[in-house]
């Protein structure tokens, strides 16, 4: 037995004791974050002037225009993994041709 060891279980044991008294008030320092909303972030900035006009200076977004189904369609009949084309979801439906016109 070489010296020093028959001290390092009572040393593990003196600091198990100071941090079981440690954490008690550490946790009791804790409290509930009465400041923030339901959603996590505190609701000061929506109430005051500068959010107005830093949300007034946001510019729109950016929308790509969906394709035609007929597209798409061709698109899922050459590959089979592209999405199935759903008028008004993921696609602009065709265009309905008007024949109600009478030529003449």
């Amino acid at each position: 037995m070489m010296g020093g060891d028959h001290n390092r279980f009572g040393r593990h044991i003196r600091q198990f004791g100071r941090s079981t008294l440690i954490l008690p008030v550490l946790f009791s320092w804790c409290g509930p974050a009465l400041a923030l909303n339901w959603e996590g972030h505190d609701d000061w900035f929506h109430d005051t002037a500068p959010f107005r006009e830093f949300y007034d200076g946001i510019p729109a977004p950016k929308t790509k225009p969906m394709p035609d189904c007929s597209a798409r369609q061709a698109a899922y009949d050459k590959n089979r993994y592209e999405q199935i084309p759903l008028p008004g979801v993921n696609c602009r439906p065709d265009p309905v041709p008007d024949n109600t016109k009478v030529k003449g």
